[in-house]
């Protein structure tokens, strides 16, 4: 009679979808867990890593956060090139302040219609004093309530769409704005916005560059901190494979491990760089006293710190990605 053959080895239960997908998520529950635990099994170590990533995702933060303080400081806005047209003072006689704001407003409403205007906005000749005396400080009110007569005009302010052909078009559009009655004279600065243009624009490529270098090295340092684990749980993962584990099962709590340290890395990376502009915000004061003035300190968005924080995140899944696909595929039992 002809033996039947046995079959060697173990075999897996015939499971639904669901059971799957409950296995799949307790796995991965456990090996969360069980990675962020192993953490802090070396505290010095981790927090030396940690220290590493936060100061390298940091740089390119606060680089980022100087550039945009910078941008409007100098008056430099994403939005575009600003010019400001002054009006006529009132030559009706018997015309009331309200009557020529409204024809003001009227007229910005048709500059708002000329090709290239992006926005517009009236200034009326109250509101530029006001700005004044805010620019100036307490010491010039004064001089200013000395004056017989409020000697600012009132404007219009107008924002030129960036584009490829920037100076031509704010030429043009100074062109028709100087042609209108209302209209005294045209004043912007093309010169110094384009300059100004190419600086921020120079800064945020050198940002660029030390994001990718930064990212680069963080990836680094936490494929070494990946790979010195692997190392010290070489004979756990020899062990598993004998008794069926993948490469994919076995390098899942590796994964794990290099997010907890990309994320952990980025929300010190946060608090560092928010302890910052709280200091610089702190320092900051004083030099406002001196020159009787406002700076507003732009700080880091929510929705910049989330991107900060999932980039991070993702940096050291791909750094353990990169690792345990080189690593643990070589560890096979004998």
């Amino acid at each position: 009679m002809r033996d039947t053959p046995l079959k060697q080895g173990a075999t897996s239960p015939m499971l639904s979808w669901r059971d799957q997908l409950r296995v799949w998520r307790d796995s991965h529950r456990l090996f969360a867990k069980q990675s962020f635990d192993r953490l802090w099994e070396k505290p010095l170590a981790t927090l030396v890593t940690l220290t590493m990533l936060a100061i390298a995702i940091a740089l390119p933060t606060l680089l980022h956060l100087g550039v945009k303080n910078v941008s409007s400081w100098v008056s430099y806005s994403d939005s575009g090139l600003e010019m400001t047209a002054y009006l006529h003072m009132p030559t009706v006689p018997g015309q009331s302040i309200t009557d020529f704001n409204s024809e003001g407003q009227a007229l910005a409403l048709r500059v708002a219609q000329l090709s290239g205007v992006k926005q517009v906005e009236f200034i009326s000749a109250e509101d530029a004093l006001l700005r004044l005396e805010a620019i100036a400080g307490a010491g010039s009110i004064d001089i200013i309530d000395s004056l017989p007569a409020n000697p600012l005009p009132a404007a219009i302010r107008v924002v030129v769409g960036q584009g490829p052909e920037l100076a031509s078009i704010a030429n043009a559009l100074a062109q028709q704005i100087e042609v209108l009655p209302e209209v005294e004279s045209v004043r912007f600065n093309l010169e110094w916005f384009q300059k100004a243009q190419a600086i921020v624009q120079l800064v945020l490529r050198i940002n660029l560059a030390a994001s990718v270098l930064l990212g680069m090295g963080v990836v680094l340092v936490i494929g070494n901190t990946v790979r010195v684990s692997i190392a010290s749980r070489r004979e756990e993962i020899l062990v598993a494979k004998l008794v069926g584990a993948t490469n994919a099962y076995a390098r899942r709590p590796f994964l794990y491990l290099g997010v907890w340290l990309g994320a952990t890395g980025a929300a010190m990376a946060l608090i560092i760089s928010f302890a910052c502009m709280y200091a610089l915000t702190y320092y900051i004061k004083p030099l406002e006293a001196a020159y009787s003035t406002n700076i507003s300190i732009q700080r880091l968005s929510a929705d910049t710190a989330l991107v900060i924080f999932l980039a991070s995140a993702g940096l050291g899944w791909v750094g353990s990605w990169v690792i345990c696909s080189n690593q643990i595929s070589k560890l096979e039992p004998e």
